[in-house]
C-alpha cells in the first residue's frame, strides 16, 4: 500500500553546518539511505531572508519529492550567525520539533579551508589583510562554534542538536551515519554505502571558471541554481572542471596560523564546555595559543 503524504511541518531535520566540514560528503551518504528524502537542492538557504525565504512555503515543499519519508536539508549558511542571524528563528517557526545536525572539525583547519574556498571564488581576502579584512573576520566567526551554535541551542534545546565530528564521518563512517539516522528517526537498521564522491574540494573549486563563481553570487544565478536538481549542478561542475587548469590558493604563513589559534582558543574551550565533548585532537589549538611566534 502506498504511504499517504505526511502532514507534519518541514523539515524533519537540517544539517546546519559548518561550512568546509564535510556537509557534501554527508549529503552523499544520507542520499543513499532508504526512508530519507533530502531536498533536491543542496543549500536551499530557505531560512535566510536575503536568500530564498521569499520563494515561499510551496517552493520549499517542492524540494522534497517523497514527503512521506523523513525529509531534511543541508545548508551550512545557517551557522553564519554574523551575516544570517535569523536562521534559527525562522526554522523554528517552520518546525519547532526539527532535529539539527552540526558538523565541526578542527576550527583552525576549517578556517584555512574556507579561506582557500573564498580566495578561489573571489580572489580575496589577500594574505596580508586576512585577519583585518571583512572576509577574514567572517571566516573566523564561522569557526567560532560555541558562538554559532548558541542561538540554536537556546531556540531548540540541547536534545534537538547532534554535534558530529568530521573526523568520525571520515574514519567511522558507517557507525556515525547510523547514529545520525537514529537521531533523526530513521532507525539504525540501515545500509551505509561506502561510495561517495569528493566534491567541493579545493582542487575542484580552483578549476571552476570565473563566470560560474560569479553566477553563484548574483540573483539570476541563484534563481537558476534554485530550479536545478543538485545532481544536475554536480554534473555541470564535473564537466567544467575536467579539463580546466588548476588554480592554487596562496599558502598561509605559520605566523598567521598561530594567530588564528590564539583568536579561536577561548571559543573552542567554551564549545567543549557547552557540548561536553573533548575534541582531544584540537588540544593543539589551545597549547599553541601560548607559544611565542
Amino acid at each position: 500500500m502506498k504511504k499517504s503524504l505526511r502532514h507534519n511541518p518541514l523539515p524533519d531535520f537540517a544539517v546546519i553546518g559548518s561550512m568546509r566540514a564535510g556537509t557534501t560528503m554527508l549529503q552523499d551518504l544520507l542520499d543513499g539511505v532508504q526512508g530519507i528524502c533530502l531536498a533536491r537542492m543542496k543549500e536551499t538557504d530557505f531560512f535566510i531572508k536575503s536568500k530564498n525565504y521569499h520563494l515561499g512555503k510551496s517552493w520549499y515543499e517542492g524540494q522534497f519529492k517523497r514527503r512521506q519519508d523523513i525529509c531534511g536539508e543541508i545548508s551550512p549558511n545557517y551557522t553564519k550567525r554574523d551575516v544570517f542571524p535569523e536562521a534559527a528563528e525562522l526554522l523554528y517557526k517552520s518546525n519547532p520539533n526539527a532535529k539539527l545536525i552540526y558538523i565541526v572539525r578542527d576550527p583552525v583547519a576549517r578556517a584555512i579551508s574556507q579561506f582557500n574556498h573564498t580566495f578561489l571564488m573571489s580572489g580575496k581576502p589577500e594574505i596580508e589583510n586576512l585577519l583585518d579584512s571583512h572576509e577574514g573576520r567572517h571566516i573566523l566567526n564561522t569557526s567560532r562554534y560555541a558562538w554559532q551554535i548558541e542561538p540554536w541551542l537556546e531556540t531548540f534545546g540541547r536534545k534537538s542538536v547532534l554535534i558530529v565530528d568530521f573526523k568520525d564521518i571520515t574514519k567511522n563512517t558507517s557507525e556515525t551515519i547510523k547514529d545520525i539516522c537514529s537521531f533523526i528517526g530513521a532507525g539504525e537498521d540501515i545500509t551505509v554505502s561506502s561510495q561517495h564522491s569528493i566534491s567541493n574540494s579545493t582542487e575542484q573549486i580552483g578549476a571552476l571558471p570565473v563566470w560560474w563563481k560569479e553566477m553563484r553570487e548574483n540573483p539570476l544565478g541563484n534563481a537558476i541554481r534554485a530550479s536545478m536538481p543538485r545532481n544536475a549542478v554536480r554534473l555541470a561542475k564535473k564537466i567544467l572542471t575536467s579539463r580546466a587548469p588548476l588554480q592554487n590558493p596562496p599558502k598561509i604563513p605559520h605566523s598567521i596560523k598561530s594567530e588564528i589559534r590564539k583568536m579561536l582558543s577561548e571559543d573552542t574551550e567554551r564549545f567543549r564546555e557547552i557540548t561536553g565533548l573533548p575534541f582531544a585532537e584540537w588540544d593543539e589549538i589551545v597549547q599553541k595559543s601560548n607559544e611565542v611566534t
